[in-house]
Parts: C-alpha cells; sequence; structure tokens
C-alpha cells in the first residue's frame, strides 16, 4: 500500500467515527428533551433517530403525536421546563398544601 492509499482509508475511518460520536452525544442530550402536541397538549417522548430524521421548521420539528395522532409541527422543549412548571402550578394552587410533618 502507498502512502495515499493508507491516508484515504484513516480520512474514511476518522469521518465516521467522528460521525457515530456525534450522533451519540445528539441520542444522549435528547433523552433530556419532550414534544408538545398543539392539538391535544399531551407531552411526550420519541426515538433519537426519529427526531434526527424529523422534518425542521426552525425549532419546530414534524411529529405524530401518540396520544390524538395529530400530524404536524411540534415544539421541542427541555424537561427542566416541564419540572419548572409543575412546581410553579403547584405553588399557585392554594387547595393543594403539603402536610408538614
Amino acid at each position: 500500500m502507498s502512502g495515499l492509499q493508507i491516508f484515504g482509508f484513516v480520512t474514511v475511518f476518522g469521518t465516521i467515527a467522528v460521525a457515530v460520536v456525534c450522533f451519540i452525544l445528539y441520542a444522549v442530550l435528547h433523552r433530556r428533551r419532550h414534544y408538545r402536541c398543539p392539538n391535544c397538549g399531551k407531552r411526550f417522548k420519541t426515538s433519537a433517530a426519529t427526531s434526527f430524521v424529523a422534518a425542521r421548521d426552525g425549532v419546530d420539528k414534524r411529529m405524530i403525536c401518540p396520544n390524538c395522532g395529530h400530524f404536524g409541527y411540534m415544539e421541542d422543549h427541555r424537561d427542566e421546563e416541564l419540572n419548572d412548571q409543575s412546581e410553579t402550578d403547584e405553588k399557585e394552587s392554594p387547595g393543594r398544601q403539603k402536610d408538614a410533618d
């Protein structure tokens, strides 16, 4: 093998390795995200592969809601936003109070 052929193999395998690492990082970050259906308001998660290949319109992705079957663009949210919203709802609802034992 000449030096040029070895350089070609290293380039191809290096590119494949970088692509695999990028997809793994995308999948890890995707675990912390969910979508909200504009039709029924249900929040749901999808696989990283489904999200990766979904059509995009800015930050919205075209998905199918598992609850109502609505097919359209849905907004992507961080899971922390869901937790922050539920904490805010608990503070605002006066009927729900926790016992202090």
